[in-house]
């Protein structure tokens, strides 16, 4: 392990997961998130030296862990009942766009806005 990471883990890994406890409740998922940002800082440690502020950085990166988390099992609670049900995922009801609705040539055009000369879009 690069000796700088190994520092960094020493002095910041059980306030980092104490923190990520109190955020999802968790002492596991709180370890699980803490260690996936130590790995992923210890997976650039050969193209970048450590961050500046690593409790910060790693405080980010572990809340980010934690909130994908989150976001998928919010999907799965929401999808798993209609896929089990045979219903069809990604409609309109979801509030989510029909992925198989192709709106016609005219209704992209209008959905866009007027273009300016130099080329950018204009709301």
């Amino acid at each position: 392990m690069n000796q700088a990471w190994e520092e960094i883990y020493a002095s910041h890994y059980r306030r980092l997961v104490t923190l990520m406890t109190a955020l999802c409740g968790s002492v596991t998922d709180a370890e699980e998130a803490v260690q996936e940002a130590f790995a992923r800082g210890l997976g650039m440690s050969g193209r970048r030296p450590p961050p500046d502020d690593p409790q910060a950085w790693l405080y980010r990166v572990a809340s980010n862990v934690v909130k994908a988390r989150w976001r998928r099992t919010k999907l799965a609670q929401r999808i798993w009942p209609r896929l089990a049900a045979g219903e069809p995922v990604g409609s309109p009801a979801d509030g989510r766009p029909d992925l198989d609705h192709k709106p016609d040539f005219a209704t992209r055009l209008t959905s866009v806005g007027p273009v300016h000369p130099a080329g950018e879009a204009q709301s």
